[in-house]
């Protein structure tokens, strides 16, 4: 996944330009709240992989051009191939990027890592054996910091959300009916998601809104490619909006609202890595 390069010392969301039209935000002490047990135990207390290959990446160019991580575990594997030290950490510790300082080149180096248990264990003690892993092989160490970070917080508007439960079972994914498109079986929390991904610090869902619900855009009128009403067009359109625009639907559509605050979030700084690991 594409992300901006750290600064050194500071979160990775500070590198992002900050002069872009006001935006939204997503929960920070929560994520402090379940992080705070992770990073409080050293990796010397760390169950291990049997066997681990973790090496630089050879990208194609298409890959390269992607930068498009992959992440895939099961009881007894993890294989994670493009990665950044930033998406293992952020795997390993359950935090989001912007709760990482450290070199640029955590974001922008990536590894091809394949892991191996001697048996089926819970997804959270794989996430201590990769912990365990990354120490080993980039001599990586961090403590944690408590700091005060901009986040956007995603909450409520003057009026109730205009928001549609959903009943749909289907599994699909964007559906396009007539100038509306809709986004099915959406939760708050992954909306915050699509939204981080649009602005210069990170959203967090502060709506207290649990359930999962059919979120319909309205595309007509949209002069993004001539106000055509061809499928095509208004699939074009909805993409758009995914990459770029979902703000002012946010606020205007579905009766929410984002504003800018600042919170304290647990911050893990990287004290050393290696760029190079060590050899399998």
């Amino acid at each position: 996944m594409a992300r901006d390069a750290l600064r050194e010392g500071i979160p990775i969301s500070g590198a992002r330009e900050t002069d872009k039209m006001t935006r939204t935000v997503v929960s920070v002490s929560l994520i402090a709240l379940t992080s705070y047990g992770a990073f409080g135990q050293g990796p010397a207390a760390h169950p291990v992989f049997e066997v681990a290959s973790v090496k630089a990446s050879k990208m194609s160019a298409v890959e390269a051009a992607k930068g498009r991580d992959v992440i895939q575990s099961s009881p007894d594997t993890l294989t994670m191939r493009i990665v950044s030290l930033v998406s293992c950490l952020e795997w390993a510790y359950d935090v989001k990027d912007y709760q990482i300082s450290g070199p640029a080149w955590l974001a922008t180096d990536h590894y091809d890592i394949a892991a191996k248990g001697a048996g089926p264990v819970p997804e959270a003690q794989m996430k201590l054996m990769l912990q365990t892993l990354l120490a080993d092989r980039f001599k990586l160490t961090l403590h944690r910091e408590q700091k005060e970070v901009p986040v956007y917080a995603l909450i409520h508007g003057k009026n109730p959300p205009k928001l549609h439960t959903s009943d749909d079972n289907s599994g699909s994914g964007m559906k396009i009916t007539g100038n509306s498109v809709t986004f099915p079986k959406m939760s708050m929390a992954l909306l915050a998601d699509l939204l981080t991904k649009q602005m210069d610090h990170p959203v967090l869902d502060m709506t207290g809104l649990t359930g999962r619900y059919d979120l319909t855009v309205d595309l007509s009128g949209s002069a993004e490619d001539g106000g055509q009403d061809t499928e095509t067009a208004r699939i074009v359109r909805a993409k758009m909006m995914l990459g770029r625009s979902l703000l002012p639907v946010v606020q205007e559509q579905w009766g929410l609202k984002v504003e800018g605050r600042k919170l304290p979030a647990e911050i893990l700084v990287i004290d050393r890595a290696e760029r190079v690991p060590t050899e399998n």
